[in-house]
Formats: C-alpha cells, sequence, structure tokens
C-alpha cells in the first residue's frame, strides 16, 4: 500500500472490530490525536465495517481491502439494476444502467481514491429501490445512514434528491419518516463531531468550484485537476 486516504478508510473501518474484541464501545476511536484531543466517534465505520472487518481476518489488510473495493463496485451496481428492475425495466437495460452507475467515472474514482463516498453512493439506489417497494424503513436506514458514515455533503444532495422522488412516485406520507431521519442522522454528526472544529468553517466558493465535478469529469476516465 502507499500512503494515501485508503489507509485512513480502513483504519476506521477496522477499528470497531478491534474495539469489540477489546470490550471496547465500537463507535469510539481512543487513538487519534491522543492525547490532544478527546476520543473522536468513528462514524465513517458505519455500514461498511461490517463488511470489512470479516474480510480483514480473513485475508488481511490488503487483500482484504482489494476484496471491499471490488465488492462495493457489485453492490453498487447490483443495487442500481435493482432499483431499475423495480422500475419495470427489461433484465438487460437494468444491468445495463447498474454497471454504468457502477462503473461513473467520479463514482469510481472517489473509490479508487479511498474516499467512503464511492462505496456509500450505492445506498441511493437502495433508498429509490425501497421507495417503489414502498419499505419505508429500509428507505430510512439507507438514506440515513448516507450523513450517518460522515457523508454529509453528499447527504446535502441525497435527502432533498429523495425527498422530490418520493413525492414524484407518490410514495404516501410515511415515506417522509426517511428524510426525517437522515436530517436527524445529520445533525447528530454535525453535533458530534462538526461543530466546533476547522470544518464547521467550510469551504471557500473557490475551493468549492475547484474540487467539484464539472460536466466533463463526468465521462472522461483520467484526472483533469490533478489528484
Amino acid at each position: 500500500m502507499t500512503p494515501g486516504d485508503h489507509l485512513q478508510t480502513a483504519y476506521n473501518l477496522w477499528l470497531p472490530g478491534h474495539q469489540l474484541a477489546r470490550g471496547a464501545a465500537p463507535w469510539l476511536d481512543p487513538y487519534s490525536f491522543q492525547p490532544i484531543a478527546d476520543e473522536r466517534v468513528n462514524f465513517p465505520a458505519w455500514p461498511f465495517a461490517l463488511v470489512f472487518g470479516p474480510l480483514k481476518a480473513l485475508f488481511g489488510s490488503v487483500v482484504g481491502w482489494n476484496v471491499f473495493v471490488l465488492l462495493t463496485y457489485v453492490g453498487a451496481g447490483g443495487l442500481a439494476a435493482l432499483w431499475l428492475r423495480a422500475l419495470g425495466l427489461p433484465l438487460g437495460a437494468a444491468l445495463v444502467g447498474g454497471l454504468a452507475f457502477a462503473l461513473a467515472p467520479y463514482r469510481s474514482l472517489q473509490t479508487a481514491g479511498g474516499h467512503l463516498l464511492g462505496p456509500i453512493s450505492m445506498l441511493l439506489p437502495l433508498a429509490l429501490w425501497a421507495v417503489e417497494r414502498r419499505r419505508t424503513w429500509v428507505a430510512a436506514a439507507a438514506l440515513a445512514s448516507i450523513p450517518l458514515s460522515g457523508q454529509v455533503h453528499l447527504a446535502l444532495g441525497a435527502i432533498p434528491f429523495f425527498a422530490a422522488y418520493a413525492w414524484v412516485r407518490r410514495a404516501g406520507g410515511r415515506m417522509a419518516l426517511a428524510p426525517a431521519a437522515a436530517v436527524a442522522a445529520g445533525v447528530l454528526v454535525y453535533v458530534t463531531s462538526i461543530r466546533g472544529t476547522t470544518g464547521a468553517s467550510g469551504r471557500s466558493f473557490g475551493q468549492v468550484e475547484r474540487y467539484s465535478a464539472e460536466l466533463l469529469d463526468l465521462v472522461t476516465r483520467h484526472s483533469r485537476h490533478g489528484f
């Protein structure tokens, strides 16, 4: 492994199992920035530590990480195809749509860079599938898990998108529980991990413009602006 964000992500996903083995709270990180800072809540471990932990135990850190990354492609494509099938598309068309979502350049770049934004994105088609099948609690769990995993920027777009989709699909009043649960999860993450930190100050418009995807980024497979 070379130094990079995937090391931090692998650490976050490994930590809950380690904490459980020593009889400690699996959601806390007692090591980072010690002894200067208090124990932090390890939000990025949710929900994929449940997958990575056994893989690391079976295959070790390097192979376990590589298998995990490959499984995230399968999960993203499979859930997208499942949603498209729920919309009535033929199996072939749904599989093509799932493949397009799984291999989308920006999503793939985030995944390859070790960022959880890529894997977490599969929860959005899962939530949309739940709308079609009227599975309120599945939708709530999937949508709330986006900010609960620490991906609050993705949640800022996913929550209103989901609400609009559910309204267009006339999913009923109970489906409003999903955006409400996601907002509550986002507030929890903000109060617990963001408020009072340097991250609370946000980014300038120049930084947002510099690091946001542009139209060409959605169709090209190389880094147009550097790593």
